[in-house]
């Protein structure tokens, strides 16, 4: 996939101007390429909100996770976004299953946790999935820092038996599959707010 040049982000003020982004695959995979997933954000009564469409998994949604805060969704299929404050060499990480569970890390580097981490209620997350005949959708929404500076990134891992197709809507490279390069992340400002 060729991505455009790395400019800001329009952060919308409705889901009804927030267009759809496809997320592109940086890492190419060996088995036939699925629809990508695409996600829209705006910002709205002060909160973020983020919703992204992917693959329906092959696995029904009783075999995920229902509800509550669980590590290691980046196991099956997840929705994930990203959030920086790279003056403060800081992001948070937001997980979204099929099944509803979600999951927040605080980080002061790549793969690196801030100890202690917050409870899960700090995150103030609201979180929602639902399933159509042809994509799930992963819905969340929370507090943003100051959006003029922060940057972001979506992701997703879709599961197949051939393998994972790793996602991203940044231009992430390298050899191996990394969603951990806060530098390489798309800016946001709210000037941008449409």
């Amino acid at each position: 996939m060729t991505y455009p040049p790395m400019v800001p982000l329009c952060l919308f003020s409705s889901p009804v101007a927030a267009p759809r982004l496809p997320l592109g695959l940086p890492w190419q995979t060996a088995f036939p390429e699925l629809p990508p997933p695409t996600v829209r954000f705006w910002l709205q009564a002060g909160r973020f909100h983020w919703e992204m469409n992917l693959p329906l998994p092959l696995a029904p949604r009783e075999s995920f996770p229902s509800s509550g805060f669980l590590e290691g969704l980046w196991e099956q299929d997840v929705a994930e976004c990203f959030i920086a404050t790279p003056a403060l060499g800081t992001y948070t990480e937001y997980n979204l299953n099929p099944g509803g569970a979600w999951w927040a890390a605080q980080l002061i580097g790549p793969r690196l946790r801030q100890d202690p981490q917050p409870s899960p209620e700090r995150f103030s997350v609201y979180s929602e999935t639902t399933w159509e005949a042809c994509h799930w959708s992963a819905r969340m929404n929370l507090p943003l820092p100051d959006p003029d500076a922060c940057t972001l990134n979506f992701t997703a891992i879709v599961t197949r038996p051939e393998g994972r197709q790793f996602y991203s809507l940044a231009p992430l490279g390298g050899d191996r599959p990394d969603f951990h390069r806060p530098a390489e992340w798309i800016p946001l400002s709210r000037s941008d707010v449409i």
